[in-house]
């Protein structure tokens, strides 16, 4: 069995261990932690992307290190979570291919299809998973990716860009979410988000 954590929670959320039954209703700590216990523990091998996420360094907490001693009051005690100089734990740096990642003034290496694919996408696109449009679009980009989860802060980004007069008149925002309709999520925590976006985006 492998397991490959592409976050381990318990880092993000400063006490939570300690807090874990004022936030049961909504992230279930006890259920996650106690999962990620025995996922690590039973796993023949662990892949890691750098050695800060199994020790962390002198400043922050590793993601598994948080895992070695650690409270759930009135449910349980940790006192030796994992072992985190197991051979079990391997590190693999990530890598990219150059021939698909490159600097953007190497415009010769662009597959023109692709080009035209997400330019249409970007700036023509009328679908239901696209909300708003670009008026200028040779404005510079200002684009993000990622999940609509609280601790991704996506709607302090475009609060702040919003606010920012400077910012509206020399770029565009551009964000891809995992989805963009409440409907489509089961997550509390991410509706609120996203309900929060849209309040946003029409406030400015």
């Amino acid at each position: 069995q492998c397991t490959i954590a592409h976050a381990l929670e318990k880092t993000k959320y400063a006490f939570s261990d300690l807090h874990w039954q004022e936030n049961e209703q909504d992230y279930h700590f006890s259920l996650q932690y106690t999962a990620d216990i025995f996922s690590m523990n039973k796993s023949d091998f662990i892949i890691t992307s750098t050695l800060q996420e199994i020790i962390g360094t002198e400043n922050t907490m590793g993601q598994y290190e948080s895992y070695q001693f650690f409270s759930l009051p009135q449910l349980y005690q940790v006192v030796n979570g994992v072992n985190l100089f197991a051979p079990k734990f391997n590190v693999i740096p990530p890598g990219v291919d150059e021939e698909l990642y490159f600097p953007y003034y190497q415009k010769e290496k662009r597959i023109q299809t692709k080009w035209q694919q997400w330019e249409s996408r970007l700036f023509e696109d009328n679908s239901e998973d696209i909300y708003g449009s670009l008026d200028h679009p040779d404005k510079m980009p200002i684009f993000t990716m990622a999940r609509f989860d609280k601790i991704k802060n996506i709607t302090g980004l475009i609060q702040a860009f919003g606010m920012s007069k400077k910012l509206q008149n020399s770029c565009n925002l551009i964000f891809a979410a995992g989805t963009i309709h409440v409907e489509d999520s089961s997550d509390s925590e991410e509706r609120n988000e996203i309900t929060k976006a849209y309040d946003l985006i029409e406030s400015y």
